[in-house]
């Protein structure tokens, strides 16, 4: 079981990108700096009011003793409010960062040519987003390259079945419309008429191997 929480840990760690862990960071830090500066000015405030003569009239002095008296409570109350005030502006910051990253996604999924500028805090995700694009970019290029490739194969293929069946077409059309011809022009046009026949199943065929080889994997032998 330790083991299994263990990489589960690992997992979650490795999960985090390094913005994360450094805005994560940053924000433990300046609530510990927080604190350690109020603690800091609250002993340098107690040695400060020590050295001096205090009157019992002063208004200084009777707002000071009233918030020694209470110290806790009021040392507590900044620390809620410094806290309030760090986390809001971490979570405006973290905002921020979210609309950035919005905006690049939209920019990303209209296949923009210019890439996607970041903040500075955000260069690892930046540079992803960069690589995703190109990445979209060269898909988009590729399947507009296959599109061109399959239309230009449709024309070749049309203009090359075309021409035997015109020979076909023609010479079978002058044996209906010439019943008088003679049996030697019958027999070599009828020929001719087959071998065009022949001519266009072989394109066929050789089109349908075409379409079989896309559709398949072949395992070469060599």
């Amino acid at each position: 079981r330790l083991n299994s929480r263990d990489e589960q840990a690992d997992q979650e760690r490795a999960r985090r990108s390094p913005m994360t862990r450094q805005l994560f960071l940053q924000y433990t830090l300046t609530i510990l700096g927080f604190v350690a500066g109020l603690f800091l000015v609250v002993l340098l405030g107690r040695w400060l009011c020590s050295r001096i003569t205090w009157q019992p009239d002063n208004p200084i002095y009777i707002i000071l003793n009233s918030i020694n008296r209470y110290l806790t409570l009021w040392f507590v109350g900044i620390i809620l409010i410094g806290w309030n005030v760090i986390t809001y502006r971490y979570l405006a910051k973290l905002f921020h960062y979210l609309d950035e990253i919005v905006a690049a996604s939209k920019q990303l999924a209209k296949s923009a040519e210019t890439p996607i500028v970041l903040s500075g805090a955000m260069k690892n995700v930046q540079d992803e987003l960069n690589l995703t694009r190109e990445q979209v970019l060269r898909n988009a290029m590729a399947a507009k390259e296959a599109e061109q490739k399959k239309n230009d194969l449709i024309v070749y293929l049309a203009h090359d079945l075309k021409t035997p069946l015109t020979s076909v077409i023609g010479y079978l059309s002058l044996l209906r419309d010439e019943p008088q011809i003679s049996l030697e022009l019958r027999a070599r046009y009828t020929g001719i008429a087959l071998e065009k026949a022949e001519r266009l199943e072989d394109l066929i065929n050789e089109f349908f191997d075409i379409t079989r080889f896309n559709l398949t994997t072949l395992s070469l032998e060599p």
